[in-house]
């Protein structure tokens, strides 16, 4: 089984076999936090334009940072709202794009820290010959960010039956949290910072969202449902 760490999307037709999308803070956090929440239907939207017809939508839900429609980009919401049942929308500034540039995949999942034990098992149980692990990272300005790096390394190691220290990755994630200027007193602020901390929570989730490209639309299912339907 051969590991891949991509450093972005620019080379996109690289990223081959089963593309693993990581985006810690927040986006694919998110996504598994809603599908733990048994969201009836996710629907990624590539253009956040697009999200706003959705939000008048009767049970749906939206969640964005990049229009004032709806909820933000916010993992906290997606857990602790009433949102069984109802079709949730997200469209985000590198999350998404990232999800995009790994549609040539065979398969994409999406991990965080929060999930990262599901996937891991998932993905030893899959046994692909080719895993692309894609960190987002910032696209807009091209540049790596850590907590994402840090996600793929870790489950990289893992996979190879490396050893990784908890305490540390906890360390580093804090601290890029740290690096953030976020104003606690005002409330967008503060929201984010508890959506950060709970994006540091390691394997709390027993979830592994995956992709499917319809025709129409781009969903996220539970891939390990369908494993579980095979056993």
């Amino acid at each position: 089984m051969e590991v891949l760490i991509h450093s972005g999307i620019n080379n996109s037709k690289e990223i081959k076999g089963v593309g693993v999308v990581i985006d810690v803070f927040r986006a694919t956090t998110t996504i598994a936090c809603l599908i733990n929440a048994r969201a009836d239907k996710i629907i990624v939207i590539p253009d956040a334009e697009k999200i706003k017809k959705y939000c008048n939508l009767k049970n749906h839900v939206c969640f964005s940072e990049l229009v004032k429609e709806g909820y933000d980009n916010s993992p906290t919401v997606a857990l602790t709202s009433q949102i069984r049942g109802k079709t949730a929308v997200i469209s985000t500034t590198n999350g998404t794009k990232s999800i995009i540039a790994a549609k040539n995949c065979e398969k994409i999942i999406t991990a965080s820290f929060v999930n990262i034990d599901a996937v891991v098992n998932y993905l030893i149980e899959l046994e692909p010959p080719v895993i692309s692990l894609i960190p987002a990272g910032h696209i807009p300005s091209n540049t790596q960010a850590v907590e994402d790096t840090l996600c793929a390394h870790a489950i990289r190691n893992r996979l190879q039956g490396l050893p990784i220290d908890d305490r540390q990755i906890r360390k580093i994630l804090f601290r890029a949290i740290s690096d953030r200027t976020l104003d606690l007193n005002n409330n967008e602020d503060y929201q984010v910072y508890v959506d950060m901390l709970l994006c540091c929570a390691i394997g709390i989730l027993n979830v592994v969202p995956e992709v499917i490209f319809d025709k129409k639309q781009i969903l996220i299912t539970n891939a390990q449902t369908q494993i579980s339907l095979k056993n």
